[in-house]
Formats: structure tokens, sequence, C-alpha cells
């Protein structure tokens, strides 16, 4: 059986659903600069019989969904500069290692005021995924029994 016709939906859907999180960050108002977004990435690979598709991003979108816990640790200078880049973009003037210091020390909780939460658990919800690629996927599923036994 040929899986060039389902790699290419799996490879549809990957961009299909990397926009559904793109749209959910933006609603919630979670994008500042755009670059958690513009990490979004798919990759369909294959192994024996089984293609995996996986939307991969930067690291940050797990605090979007999941929040951060408190460390004891000092903020890292890439911490400062990102919540000082982030100040600048939404007009706040507190100093960016204060902030940074703040979400050390007490983490943040999602969902807060500012952020909703389901960031990417609603976009990506196992039964939305799946539905969505059983429409994409079973027509060639069908086609490919159809030209296997009715040759």
């Amino acid at each position: 059986m040929s899986f060039v016709g389902i790699e290419e939906a799996l490879t549809k859907k990957g961009g299909d659903f990397i926009e559904a999180v793109v749209v959910s960050q933006r609603q919630k108002k979670l994008r500042a600069s755009g670059r958690s977004a513009a990490s979004l990435h798919k990759r369909v690979t294959r192994s024996g019989t089984v293609l995996t598709l996986e939307i991969l991003g930067a690291a940050y979108f797990y605090q979007q969904q999941n929040g951060r816990r408190p460390s004891s640790k000092r903020p890292s200078r890439a911490m400062v500069e990102s919540i000082k880049e982030w100040t600048k973009i939404r007009g706040i003037n507190i100093p960016a290692y204060a902030i940074a210091m703040k979400i050390q020390r007490d983490g943040i909780k999602v969902p807060n005021p500012f952020n909703p939460g389901g960031v990417l658990s609603e976009p990506l919800n196992p039964d939305k995924v799946r539905s969505s690629l059983k429409v994409a996927i079973r027509p060639i599923l069908i086609e490919g029994a159809k030209s296997t036994f009715f040759k």
C-alpha cells in the first residue's frame, strides 16, 4: 500500500492544526512578538507501516498552556530580555527584572485573568484531531482498498 496520499493528507492537516493553535493564541491575546507562533512546525515520519504527525514549537507553549512553577533560581538573562521585549510591545512600564523575579518567586498559574488557558488543549483536543484526521484519511484508505481488491 502506498503511504504517499496519507502522508500528504497528514502534512496538510498538520498545517491546519498549526493554524488552529495560532488562532487560539491570538484569540486569547497571548501573542506579543509572534516568535512562539513562528516556531510552530509539523513533521510527518514513517516507521514501517506507521505514519506519525507531530506538531512542534517553542517550549514557551508549555507555559502558556500549563503555567510556570515557582523557582528558587535567579531569572536568566534570556528570560529578562524576553520580558523586556514583551513589556515594550505591551507598553508596560515596569522593570523587566522585577517581573522576572516575581515570576521566579511565585510562578504563573493558568488560568488567570490574562490567560484563560487552553491555548493548546482546545485546538488540539484529541477528539477534534481524531475526527479531523478521519475525514481526511478515510477516503484515501477506501480508494486504496478499492484499487487493491477490484483490480
